[in-house]
């Protein structure tokens, strides 16, 4: 593409613009151009010197004369995200970096990467140490008849659960479980942790209870059942504590605000 030069820039003589191999570049535009400025103006050729060959060079295919106009930058510039001006001024911070700093080789780097994953791999094994020795510190929990006892709670419920090694019998209250909880889903809830550790039916359960409604005495029942089996056996503890048995669950219902029609909502809102 050549540009035409403006009627200022115009030599006097008849000889061609002398491109200059001069490379602009800038921190804030990636465009790399070459700028060809004309020769100064200079007073005609006398006649004497008229017929005599030009020595300038022929101007060069693609190379604009004159000043590179911001215009064509700015557009360029327009149609890139901002990641890629991020990665094009880093690019230029390295091209220009003072000559005095020495990167890292890449040798350096690898044994700084090696470094870190040892240290982390030393750090990974020593958690698994210190957890190693918590899980051995464990130990059965029993009274001197072999039962094993925990406290469940959920909302505002609280069951004192007592397990041992039987035929699967349960109670609550001084019930049978199918009558203190008429509701298969209830049942379903306290019978969990068995399933979890593959132990139903080997054991008898002895559940007293106070407190909150049903759905809320049947998960404390459960949860001082997951307490107690993790007692009786730590071997248990895991697979209990993945399925979330022996965490107490803190919700409960919101109290009722003053002004309010619930906790939240709020009452029907009448303009006058």
């Amino acid at each position: 593409m050549r540009r035409t030069p403006s009627p200022g820039s115009v030599p006097l003589s008849n000889e061609p613009y002398v491109p200059l191999p001069s490379v602009a570049r800038s921190r804030r535009r990636f465009v790399l151009f070459r700028v060809v400025v004309a020769p100064p103006l200079t007073a005609p050729r006398s006649h004497a010197h008229a017929n005599e060959p030009s020595t300038a060079p022929p101007a060069e295919e693609g190379v604009f004369y004159g000043d590179m106009p911001d215009v064509g930058v700015e557009r360029h510039l327009r149609g890139l995200s901002d990641e890629t001006k991020k990665a094009l001024n880093a690019i230029l911070d390295v091209e220009h970096a003072p000559s005095d700093v020495v990167l890292p080789s890449m040798a350096e780097i690898d044994a700084e990467e090696t470094e870190s994953q040892r240290l982390k791999a030393e750090r990974k094994a020593l958690l698994a140490d210190e957890q190693e020795k918590l899980r051995a510190s464990r130990v059965s929990v029993r009274d001197r008849f072999g039962r094993s006892g925990a406290t469940g709670k959920r909302k505002t419920a609280v069951a004192r659960v007592t397990l041992w090694p039987g035929v699967g019998d349960a109670t609550c209250n001084s019930k049978p479980l199918d009558d203190a909880f008429p509701d298969i889903d209830h049942r379903g809830w306290m019978i969990k942790p068995f399933l979890v550790t593959n132990t139903v039916g080997l054991f008898d359960v002895r559940a007293i209870v106070r407190g909150g409604g049903k759905s809320g005495q049947a998960q404390a029942v459960r949860h001082g059942i997951a307490k107690a089996l993790q007692l009786y056996e730590p071997a248990f503890r895991p697979a209990l504590k993945k399925a979330g048995m022996l965490t107490r669950d803190p919700r409960v219902v919101e109290r009722k605000k003053p002004g309010r029609k619930k906790a939240r909502k709020a009452f029907q809102w009448v303009k006058r």
